[in-house]
């Protein structure tokens, strides 16, 4: 870390970032942001009204914005779904999931992730999010609470959805198709796919890389956390190539599923799959699936932009808004 940067985060003495905290550049023991209680982050809803964000321009009322490509179709929709300033970043961002840049500690957070399946309830497992920009990469960060993190799957594009993961959608153009999807396990194993549409994803899907993507995960006391830059250039069947310009607005989801139980449950949930699998006796298919939904009942599906349950994830018409904003 230069010498600047370092200055920087030691004049601030404390950084609290989603479940860590930065001392003096470095990442300490976990101060969880729902748990703290210093007077700086009162009333703060990790929407922060800090003077310096108060009534900025790209903060200002969406009404009268032009839509974004494929978006007037579903206005109703989109008029309800989250909008994010994504702020540039103010120093080179490494990707080693330890997060002590500078700009981290400065970009504002997504706000909580919310449980699809019942968005009033507070998870269990409190996630927090943050993204930033540069010339040539997208970069998101994810802290996840989980005491015992796990993961089976060890290679690229297994099917990590089974597991724990964070995962990110992008659809550039908001037009529903074609539109990225990014998954990271806490063992940093990723799936990268090209959905199509949604339900739709096609034997093609895990056939496509994000050329040149870097993703890191790091793992503290009280959970884990994962930092993933996503260059422009590898974005070209998703309908762009090059960095976004300053008011440029995008479709995106930003998720994670938590199963807490541990590869021991997993195991269990197999077992069980595999003796449902081609059974006739109603009976019995009635009573795996109630073993199986005991068994799955306390997994977490969260949201940035909370979707429809029966749509699961893939749900472009509830992505979020994220809208890139120049340097002051």
């Amino acid at each position: 870390m230069s010498g600047a940067r370092r200055a920087v985060l030691g004049a601030i003495g404390l950084v609290l970032f989603a479940g860590t905290v930065v001392e003096g550049g470095r990442l300490g023991e976990p101060a969880l942001p729902w748990q703290a209680t210093l007077p700086w982050q009162a009333a703060l809803p990790w929407q922060a009204t800090l003077p310096w964000q108060a009534a900025l321009p790209w903060q200002a009322a969406q009404a009268g914005r032009p839509a974004l490509p494929g978006e007037s179709a579903r206005r109703s929709q989109a008029d309800h779904v989250p909008v994010y300033a994504a702020r540039p970043a103010v120093d080179p961002i490494r990707v080693d999931g330890r997060l002590d840049e500078a700009t981290w500690a400065f970009v504002p957070r997504v706000g909580p992730l919310r449980l699809i399946h019942d968005p009033a309830r507070e998870p269990v497992y409190p996630t927090e999010a943050a993204v930033t920009w540069d010339d040539s990469a997208l970069y998101v960060a994810f802290a996840c609470t989980d005491p015992e993190p796990w993961a089976r799957h060890s290679q690229r594009d297994d099917r990590l959805w089974e597991e724990e993961v964070v995962e990110v959608f992008l659809d550039p153009d908001g037009d529903g198709r074609n539109y990225a999807e990014l998954e990271v396990s806490p063992t940093n194993v990723v799936v990268d796919l090209l959905i199509a549409a949604p339900r739709a994803a096609g034997p093609n899907a895990r056939q496509w890389d994000i050329a040149g993507l870097q993703t890191a995960v790091s793992r503290h006391g009280a959970g884990w956390i994962a930092e993933i830059a996503i260059p422009w250039a590898s974005l070209k069947e998703a309908g762009v190539s090059a960095a976004p310009r300053p008011g440029d607005r995008w479709r995106v989801g930003l998720y994670r599923i938590t199963r807490p139980g541990g590869v021991a449950k997993a195991t269990r949930i197999d077992a069980l799959v595999a003796q449902r699998r081609g059974l006739e006796d109603q009976a019995r298919i009635a009573e795996i699936d109630a073993q199986l939904a005991k068994l799955r009942a306390d997994d977490e599906y969260a949201a940035w932009s909370v979707t429809r349950p029966e749509a699961g994830f893939h749900d472009p018409e509830r992505f979020g808004i994220v809208e890139f904003v120049g340097r002051r």
